[in-house]
């Protein structure tokens, strides 16, 4: 009768290779690492609708942060004599606003400048809900002060478009050349059609371009466009409107 022959092996003989194997499949198959995936696999089946801002992973802020595609603002030719500007602003232990992302878009609607600044002081209210600001987001931020230094130059001597400007100038810490802005919230035919008040640009884009803005968090850069949607589709009435405006005054002040 043939017997089988049994080798026994000490501990000490089992090779290197043979224990870095056994210890992958003990790390791979340990509760920690199986949900891990568990919960990867999950996110990644979620419909759009589904996912939410607080799901697990960098997946989730791809998906949320839509990719934004930028010219470059040194290009002369990328920077028109129109620019249109928008700020998501959060705030600060005491509640004073501060810049947290600022956006600008061309004549020709194209991004030219999209860039999240680093928070000056601690951060009390991100505002998420509204901004879309999340605190990753500001981690790699740019310094404010070459924020300001960048956008200053850009806007120099340019016509600048936007919606309630004064907010935008505040937490930029600088104005613009009163002849050289074009505000949504104060054209005059814009505040008729809501009762001499100023209107929101959600309003203002859905009654005068039909278009949906601002569902849920607010984004600078599709503001930024809905704003020079605005002006150019009313720009030569604009145009005019000032052109008289400025008449006016120097009538008035010759007959003073």
């Amino acid at each position: 009768m043939n017997r089988d022959t049994v080798t026994i092996i000490s501990k000490g003989d089992v090779s290197a290779n043979w224990l870095k194997f056994q210890h992958h499949e003990k790390s791979m198959s340990s509760p920690t690492k199986v949900n891990e995936k568990r919960q990867t696999k999950q996110l990644y089946l979620k419909t759009n609708e589904e996912r939410r801002p607080d799901d697990l992973g960098n997946a989730t802020k791809i998906i949320h942060r839509k990719q934004t595609k930028q010219f470059n603002f040194k290009n002369k030719k990328v920077v028109t004599k129109v620019l249109a500007l928008d700020c998501e602003m959060v705030s600060d232990m005491n509640n004073v606003d501060m810049l947290a992302r600022i956006s600008v878009v061309n004549f020709r609607l194209e991004c030219i400048y999209d860039k999240f600044v680093k928070p000056q002081s601690k951060v009390g209210d991100f505002r998420t809900r509204f901004s879309g600001i999340r605190e990753d987001d500001l981690v790699n931020g740019a310094d404010f002060e070459d924020i300001q230094r960048e956008v200053k130059q850009m806007l120099k001597s340019k016509i600048l478009v936007g919606h309630a400007l004064h907010n935008d100038f505040r937490v930029l810490k600088f104005g613009h050349h009163k002849q050289l802005i074009r505000d949504t919230s104060r054209y005059e035919p814009f505040r008729q059609a809501n009762g001499m008040k100023s209107p929101s640009l959600k309003k203002l884009a859905k009654e005068f371009l039909n278009e949906d803005i601002q569902e849920g968090e607010h984004d600078s850069v599709e503001d930024a466009k809905a704003a020079m949607k605005l002006y150019k589709k009313y720009r030569k009435d604009w145009e005019v409107s000032l052109q008289r405006t400025r008449h006016r005054n120097e009538d008035q002040k010759i007959n003073k």
